[in-house]
């Protein structure tokens, strides 16, 4: 026993694993006469969203299911943002310590998601043909259907007055509250920083916005990098846990991002985006029922993530990341305009 307590001293991240798996066990005693479901997904936050459809499927053929969700601590709360989960269970997927430590002996049904898009070299496909939104990618691998395909956060209401207000104290102007996210991500993905903060001076002087930069200074592959504090932007950077971060997002009227969680954020409570694209394909990641407009430079190579064999590397490529490069803030501000306008029409008619 004491080399066994020693060990798990010297290992935290142990400790932490049989901890939860000892808990985990714990809250299923009472749930063995009914169906027990294990749903995995690991990676960022818009992975997990994307499962939100999926979710309410096996809850609808499963209707007294014990649905568990396993995920990584960095999102342990957002598997219950999606209002049909019971048990969130935090798992590293730490190698070196085997799975069956956390399920031995349990019946279950397990789900576990993983990207499934079509690859082809066929010139004559387009990638919009080629490539199954993640969503449907998800559904497809159990052929369950589900009511709607665009995931929706229960938010706590108690959450949306508050972060409202936190908004609108910090306002500094008259015109629309604009959330801006930079990342961090791949660095493939990322915008320049000067593109960035030009565009918020252009959303201050024309638009006389509110522009608030969300997001935090990590990335789910394990890289902590400092996102550069755009000029001109209040900062909320770190400063919120993901249920505030998606409150704060339902009180925005605009969003505007790379492609990453913030994105699935904005789709699945339901405020407008502007996605900025380059080696990924908004076929692949864009909100499906909430409106969202991708803004995207016309190199040749776009989209090359969705190629049997990628052109870049996460952190650089052989066109040096020319399809974030040749992105112009003109064209962002444009797109930002027109979806504001659109919304500021229909918020007139109603």
């Amino acid at each position: 026993m004491s080399v066994m307590l020693h060990h798990l001293k010297r290992m935290p991240h142990y400790a932490n694993i049989i901890a939860s798996a000892l808990r985990f066990r714990f809250h299923l005693r009472q749930y063995r006469g009914n169906p027990l479901i294990l749903v995995d997904r690991f990676g960022g936050m818009g992975d997990v969203i994307s499962c939100f459809p999926l979710l309410s499927a096996i809850r609808a053929k499963y209707p007294k299911a014990y649905i568990v969700f396993r995920t990584t601590s960095a999102l342990i709360e957002l598997p219950s943002l999606s209002g049909y989960v019971d048990e969130v269970v935090e798992d590293e997927r730490c190698d070196e310590v085997p799975r069956s430590i956390r399920v031995r002996d349990i019946d279950l049904n397990s789900f576990d998601f993983h990207f499934a898009p079509q690859h082809t070299t066929d010139p004559g496909v387009t990638q919009k043909d080629r490539l199954s939104h993640i969503v449907d990618a998800f559904c497809n691998q159990y052929d369950l259907v589900p009511a709607s395909r665009q995931p929706h956060i229960a938010l706590p209401e108690t959450y949306r007055v508050r972060l409202s207000n936190e908004i609108h104290a910090v306002r500094t102007g008259s015109g629309p509250i604009i959330f801006i996210h930079c990342g961090p991500s791949w660095p493939v993905k990322e915008w320049a920083p000067s593109a960035w903060a030009e565009l918020t001076r252009r959303f201050h002087s024309e638009l006389d916005a509110t522009v608030i930069q969300v997001g935090a200074d990590w990335h789910y592959d394990a890289r902590y990098d400092a996102v550069p504090r755009i000029p001109g932007a209040i900062h909320w950077i770190g400063s919120l846990t993901v249920t505030e971060t998606a409150a704060a997002v339902a009180g925005a009227d605009l969003l505007v991002g790379i492609d990453s969680g913030l994105l699935h954020i904005a789709g699945a409570v339901g405020t407008p985006s502007i996605g900025l694209f380059g080696p990924t394909s908004p076929h692949f990641h864009l909100p499906l029922e909430t409106e969202s407009v991708a803004v995207h430079s016309n190199v040749s190579c776009l989209g090359c993530h969705h190629l049997p064999k990628p052109l870049h590397w996460k952190t650089s490529c052989p066109q040096e990341i020319a399809c974030m490069r040749e992105l112009q803030v003109e064209w962002a501000l444009d797109a930002s305009r027109s979806m504001l306008q659109k919304h500021q029409k229909m918020r007139e008619e109603f």
